[in-house]
């Protein structure tokens, strides 16, 4: 088989090429991530905060435009990752913008995808560092689903954000729920691994109980460790063993509420 050749591959053009940024374009980077009326200051507020959040701008990859050109954007789109607990990746990225210097939707789209892959592409050499990205998108942003599906990641499902405020007066203690009868509900004494009294072992025959037959994202299920799924919960937000609730029936891991 011969490439074709002609007018149509003459003007087909090179799939979009994504590099891993390098420190002195790490601004105009951050200014395709952020929002606002001045989003120079706000790229500025977002690299000098970058460490305090755990945010390595290592971990920037984007497609790059003429360096020679002052007139040019120098960085046409951008896909962050930030690692976390738990051997996962987050990653951000930017949105097409009505800037006739980006190109069309389209090509703006195909670059952003082509960001979001190099990046998966390298987070992936280091599987001891990071066993799953992801990525939370609007989901009236189809064009981001779409980035994201043409770099390779699936979509497993809507999230909704349910609420319920908490008064902050009322009383101390509550009296013990009247639970069922062979039912016992208490909180994790330890999540250490080492720890002589550890629950860690038995919340992750619960987690593991919890997958079977799941509804809830059933494309997650095997991509971690339950080691990696319980670090990645207790890295969430502030870790209070009080706050982890085992459920047993019969003396047996029932279910939990963490």
């Amino acid at each position: 088989l011969m490439p074709r050749s002609g007018p149509d591959s003459e003007n087909r053009q090179e799939p979009p090429r994504a590099v891993q940024l390098s420190h002195d374009l790490r601004l105009w980077a951050c200014e395709r991530l952020v929002t606002g009326p001045n989003r120079r200051q706000a790229a500025r507020n977002l690299i000098a905060s970058a460490s305090s959040h755990g945010i390595d701008l290592d971990m920037l990859w984007g497609v790059v435009g003429n360096l020679q050109d002052p007139k040019a954007t120098k960085v046409r789109q951008v896909c962050l990752a930030v690692l976390g607990a738990g051997r996962t990746a987050m990653l951000f990225h930017s949105s097409p913008e009505h800037q006739r210097a980006l190109g069309t939707r389209e090509t703006q789209i195909q670059e952003i995808s082509a960001c979001i892959s190099t990046c998966l592409e390298h987070l992936g050499q280091t599987p001891e560092r990071v066993g799953l990205a992801q990525s939370l998108i609007e989901p009236r942003q189809r064009w981001a689903r779409d980035a994201c599906e043409r770099a390779g990641m699936i979509f497993v499902g809507e999230l909704a954000y349910m609420r319920k405020p908490i008064p902050s007066s009322g009383p101390a203690t509550k009296p013990e729920p009247d639970w069922p009868e062979g039912i016992t509900v208490r909180p994790v004494r330890s999540l250490e691994r080492d720890a002589s009294q550890s629950d860690r072992e038995l919340l992750i025959e619960i987690l593991e109980q919890s997958y079977i037959d799941t509804l809830d994202c059933p494309e997650l299920c095997g991509m971690r460790s339950m080691e990696d799924v319980v670090d990645s919960h207790m890295a969430t937000g502030v870790f209070n063993p009080a706050h982890w609730l085992l459920i047993l029936r019969d003396g047996r891991p029932a279910g939990c509420c963490l």
